[in-house]
Formats: C-alpha cells, structure tokens, sequence
C-alpha cells in the first residue's frame, strides 16, 4: 500500500474488469510471474522506457518491456515483450533477448549476444560477446559468461 514506480502508483492485486482506458505494466521480478501476468492482462500491457535510458538506432523494445534508469539498449538490438532491464543495464550491439527475461542492475550483455526467453542474469553480471545463452537459465550476481550456455540451469562465477 502506497507503494509507487516511476510516478505511478503499485497495484498488487487488479480487478479481474480493469477499468476502461487504464494501461499496465507488470513490473514482477520473478520471469514466469511476469509472464502470467503479462498474458492475463494483455490488452492493457503498455512498455515503459525511462527518459535516461538510452535505445539505439535499429533497436526493437517489445511490448510490456521496462528500461530502466541509465541502461542502455544498443543498435540495432531486439529485446522480446516482457523484459526487464534494469537500472544501470547495457544490451549491446546487435544482442536478442527473449521474452519475459531479466537483466538485473548493472548486468552487461555484450555485443551480438543471444539471451533466450526466461533467462535472469543477475545484478553486474557479465556476458561476453557473440556468447549464445538457452532459454531458462539463471546467471548469479557478479558472474562471467564466457563460452555458451547450451542447458538450462543456475551457473555462477567467473568464469560461469
């Protein structure tokens, strides 16, 4: 109760007949109940891209998709709906990122990598370039991807 983001106030509960001309973004942490959620309320998904993030020429940002406070999504980038990258994030050049992922706080996904669909990578975590990474990972805090990831799994440390 009386929670906000961004100006706008939190509603942890919607009513199952969302008034008329409301627009939604559901800013859950966990992958799968963002997911739910996204596909709940569909009509009414709106994305949400802070004034100080900055989005290349080429880059695609799918719908329900947050980013954050100074992150950054490079040329000619393609973020899926339903993603978070969060404050401080970099989505290089040229990278996917699947659906309903999570790039935590500082995280640096280099260029021309692949991130697959309900992946989190954790807070300053660092993927290297050209790296490819399956659907339904988690990437820990602090670690570094440096070859492909080709199992879903929890894979932490440097290298990860």
């Amino acid at each position: 109760p009386g929670e906000s983001f961004a100006g706008f106030p939190a509603i942890t509960a919607l009513p199952e007949r969302l008034i008329a001309g409301w627009s939604i973004f559901p800013a859950l942490g966990d992958n799968l109940s963002r997911k739910a959620a996204y596909n709940r309320h569909l009509a009414h998904i709106v994305k949400l891209i802070s004034p100080s993030a900055t989005i290349g020429v080429g880059a695609e940002v799918g719908n329900g998709t947050i980013v954050g406070h100074h992150a950054h999504v490079g040329p000619a980038a393609s973020v899926g709906r339903g993603v978070i990258v969060n404050t401080g994030a970099a989505v290089e050049h040229e990278c996917q990122v699947g659906e309903f992922s999570h790039i935590s706080v500082n995280a640096t996904v280099a260029g021309r990598v692949r991130v697959g669909s309900n992946v989190f990578v954790g807070a300053g975590a660092t993927v290297i370039d050209k790296v490819s990474i399956c659907d339904d990972v988690v990437i820990g805090a602090g670690a570094t991807v440096v070859r492909d990831i080709t199992a879903p799994g929890t894979y932490v440390g440097t290298p990860a």
